[in-house]
């Protein structure tokens, strides 16, 4: 934002797979000391038949806010909290574990996650590096009280090794887990991983 730093998004998309509207805002030299700010607003509609997953939709509003804290040159901690309210819609031909899931939890949830991050990152470059690493690891859960009750915790490293002068080797690995607990007995589906990205291919036990 003129030359500010501070970075500021809307985001707006209509298909009939999915419905988007987003504002975010983020400062990330909020204080002198590099502590950085934001916070993020936003209404999804999702219809995952439409996109060929399952059949049932989504309507979710969400908003939060986040913080960023550096403790070295590499090191640096981020903090989230989330608050969503998420409408399911089923049909008649829904699977039987999306139909179990709302005899349990119902189909309307009001959600209040709080997520850490911490971010260990030695590349020589932001953009295209070709040497260095970057180590992520994150953990959220809703808050006790939440309509959902669950968990997911991610760790993801990668390396860059030189081999030439326009010739970079990576290796990436990168390992995820999440649950439910309290009354929820498991992780809600929407929430499941997906094997490169929800448009290619599903998990299952």
């Amino acid at each position: 934002v003129f030359g500010s730093g501070k970075r500021i998004n809307l985001a707006f998309n209509n298909s009939s797979v999915s419905t988007r509207y987003a504002f975010g805002y983020f400062d990330p030299y909020f204080t002198l000391d590099g502590v950085s700010f934001g916070y993020n607003l936003g209404y999804s509609a999702r219809d995952a038949e439409e996109a060929n997953i399952s059949n049932y939709s989504t309507d979710v509003i969400n908003s939060s806010f986040n913080f960023g804290l550096p403790l070295n040159e590499h090191d640096r901690l981020r903090f989230n909290i989330d608050l969503k309210h998420t409408a399911l819609t089923t049909s008649d031909f829904s699977s039987i574990e999306i139909t179990d899931f709302v005899r349990d939890n119902g189909d309307k949830y009001i959600t209040l996650a709080a997520s850490m991050g911490w971010t260990h990152d030695t590349l020589n470059r932001a953009i295209f590096p070709s040497a260095g690493g970057q180590q992520r690891f994150s953990a959220l859960a809703t808050v006790p009280g939440s309509d959902l009750e669950y968990f997911k915790m991610s760790y993801k490293h990668q390396q860059f090794f030189p081999l030439a002068k326009d010739f970079t080797f990576r290796l990436l690995g990168e390992v995820a887990y999440g649950d439910g607990y309290g009354d929820t007995k498991d992780l809600p589906f929407f929430e499941h991983y997906f094997a490169g990205g929800v448009r290619s291919i599903r998990g299952f036990d």
